[in-house]
């Protein structure tokens, strides 16, 4: 996507990772204007499809991926150059847009178009439309990763445990999961390196 669109779509790619423990490869964010629109608007930038085709040529984007574009409006350049080269190689096409009548939507195999009406500031889609996407993508995300057993319940199993927070929040998980008491999963998580999905299995091996 470009501009607000493209940060939340970044936004929600760099969750994936840690959260779920997914390869950062299996999840990629495309931004017009590359990593330096995360933090400063690039303007024009959204107009350059050829941009968006080049940039998944050099991913290798293939028929087993699928391409999530992501626009407000339904009709940037960016996003629909993204559908160019997805039609192309047979990747799936997947359009989040506010404009359900877009060439967007269209050109989508699966369209999803929640309805914001006016923005309080005419065309400033960072306010509606930007939240809107936001809920959209995290509900579909998480759906994937639940899909893809990326979870159990509704605990992360599959987190990357990179902080004293996540560590604490890991060794519950055992001790909830696994049955056992506090000072038992602590050590089950640390022997396994930090992976909550074997510890649990470790703590379940044990009742």
């Amino acid at each position: 996507g470009a501009g607000t669109s493209g940060r939340m779509g970044a936004l929600d790619a760099a969750e994936i990772p840690p959260t779920f423990g997914l390869p950062a490869d299996r999840v990629q964010a495309v931004i017009a204007g590359g990593a330096r629109a995360l933090l400063r608007a690039v303007e024009g930038a959204e107009d350059d499809a050829e941009a968006a085709r080049w940039e998944l040529r050099e991913r290798e984007l293939g028929s087993s991926d699928v391409v999530l574009a992501i626009s407000a409006s339904g009709e940037t350049p960016f996003a629909l150059g993204s559908f160019d080269i997805a039609h192309e190689v047979g990747a799936r096409r997947i359009a989040l847009t506010c404009n359900p009548v877009s060439s967007l939507a269209e050109a989508a195999e699966i369209a999803i178009a929640p309805v914001v009406g006016p923005e309080v500031i005419a065309g400033s889609t960072r306010m509606k439309g930007g939240l809107a996407q936001k809920m959209v993508l995290h509900l579909l995300s998480t759906s994937v990763m639940v899909r893809l057993g990326r979870i159990e319940g509704n605990l992360m199993t599959n987190m990357i445990p990179a902080s004293a927070k996540l560590r604490e929040r890991g060794a519950r998980i055992v001790m909830e999961l696994g049955g056992v008491d506090a000072a038992t999963a602590a050590d089950l998580f640390e022997s396994a390196d930090g992976n909550v999905a074997q510890a649990v299995e470790l703590a379940r091996r044990r009742a």
